[in-house]
C-alpha cells in the first residue's frame, strides 16, 4: 500500500522542509522505498533551494499544462536516493490557484509510482493543505517546544481532524535543547488535545539542535546525508518507528 504523508507545521521556522527531504532520505535508504518528496508550498517553494537543485519550470507552467506527462516531467531526480518535484513560482500578486487546480496537482502526483510520496505543505492551515491531507494516510506535524509553535500546532490538529478522520496524526518535537522541559510541554500537549479534540496524536521522536544541523543546510546538503549526528539518529528512529518496526 501506498504510504502518503503531509508534513505540517502551525507555523513557519518550524524546519518542517528540512524533516520531509531528510525523512524521505533516511526511508529510501533503510528501506529501499521509491520516495517522491513534493514541494506542496505554492507561495514559497523551497525544496529546490534546499537540495541546491534548479527547477525546470513554474508553478503557473505545471498547472496550466493540465498534464500528467507534462507533471512527471516536473519531477527530479537527486543524489540522495529520492526524487523530488520542485517548480518556481511565476504566480504574480494578483494569481489565484484555483481548488480545481490544486485537486488536478494532488491527485496528478499520487498516480505516480512510488511507495512514499511526501507533500511538505506550505507553513500554516489552508485550503492546499487540507486537500493534501484529505488525501494522506498520515500526518506528520513538525513543531518546537515553545508555545507559540505548540498553539499553532494544536490548531493544525483541529482541522486535520475535521478532513480525514481516518489518518494517524504524528508529530515530531524539533530543534531541542531541553529534553525535560520538551517533555514537559509534551505531556500537557498531549492531555490537551485528547481532552479538547477526542483525537490520539502519536509523538514519534524529538530531534536535538544541532550546528551540524545547519551548516549542511547552509551548504545545500541534507543532514542525514553529512556527518553521523544526533539528528541523524533521531531520523532513524522515527523511519523506522513510522514502518511499524519499533
Amino acid at each position: 500500500m501506498k504510504k502518503v504523508y503531509t508534513i505540517a507545521s502551525g507555523k513557519g521556522g518550524t524546519g518542517k522542509t528540512t524533516f520531509s527531504v531528510n525523512v524521505g532520505i533516511a526511508m529510501a535508504r533503510n528501506f529501499g522505498y521509491r520516495v517522491l518528496v513534493v514541494d506542496s508550498d505554492f507561495m514559497l517553494p523551497s525544496v529546490g533551494a534546499l537540495l541546491g537543485i534548479v527547477p525546470q519550470c513554474g508553478l503557473k507552467q505545471l498547472l496550466s499544462h493540465n498534464s500528467e506527462k507534462y507533471l512527471r516531467s516536473a519531477v527530479q531526480q537527486t543524489k540522495f536516493g529520492i526524487d523530488v518535484l520542485v517548480y518556481y513560482s511565476d504566480f504574480n500578486k494578483n494569481a489565484v490557484i484555483t481548488l480545481a487546480q490544486m485537486k488536478w496537482f494532488a491527485d496528478g502526483v499520487l498516480k505516480l509510482p512510488y511507495d512514499v510520496v511526501i507533500f511538505d505543505a506550505g507553513a500554516g492551515i489552508n485550503r492546499t493543505m487540507l486537500e493534501l491531507v484529505s488525501r494522506s494516510t498520515d500526518v506528520i506535524i513538525v513543531t518546537m517546544p515553545d508555545p507559540v509553535a505548540l498553539v499553532g500546532s494544536y490548531k493544525t490538529i483541529a482541522y486535520v481532524k475535521e478532513f480525514n478522520e481516518s489518518c494517524i496524526i504524528y508529530y515530531v518535537i524539533n530543534r531541542v535543547t531541553d529534553i525535560r522541559m520538551a517533555m514537559r510541554y509534551v505531556s500537557h500537549y498531549i492531555s490537551l488535545v485528547r481532552s479538547k479534540l477526542n483525537r490520539e496524536i502519536v509523538l514519534v521522536d524529538m530531534i536535538p539542535h544541532e550546528q551540524a544541523v545547519i551548516d549542511a543546510g547552509v551548504r545545500q546538503i541534507p543532514f542525514y546525508t553529512a556527518a553521523s549526528s544526533r539528528a541523524r539518529a533521531s531520523l532513524d528512529a522515527i523511519t523506522h518507528r513510522l514502518s511499524g518496526i519499533l
